[in-house]
């Protein structure tokens, strides 16, 4: 098989396995919100590389939000594919406030839906 092939090949089964990916999250959130259940599902998740990822993030941007407290003006860029609720999160605990500008650069697909989904709340 030529080297062009391969490539294809391997291009067509990461399309197919992120259908895979995007699939599992969503039936996790439906078994989270309670529309049916699911007891082996969990077991085809893994999610505490996530969290550490996650609580990295949230940690670093608290320590230095904390660290730049007594800053006039203070910047947060954020860097994300289209779903990076850090901002939305923060704010709503009151950590990003006083001068702090959040810059947030996403995927222009995922900035359209992540924008059309908090207008609505």
């Amino acid at each position: 098989m030529p080297v062009t092939n391969k490539r294809k090949a391997v291009g067509r089964d990461a399309a197919v396995q992120g259908t895979n990916d995007s699939s599992v999250l969503s039936k996790v959130s439906a078994v989270a919100q309670g529309y049916f259940l699911d007891d082996y599902l969990k077991q085809f998740v893994f999610n505490e590389s996530y969290y550490a990822r996650w609580r990295a993030v949230d940690h670093c941007v608290k320590q230095f939000l904390w660290l730049t407290e007594s800053c006039p003006r203070r910047q947060v860029l954020s860097l994300g594919a289209g779903f990076d609720s850090l901002y939305f999160c923060q704010r709503a605990e009151g950590t990003q406030s006083g001068g702090c500008l959040s810059w947030t650069s996403q995927m222009l697909s995922g900035a359209r839906l992540l924008l059309s989904i908090t207008t609505l709340h």
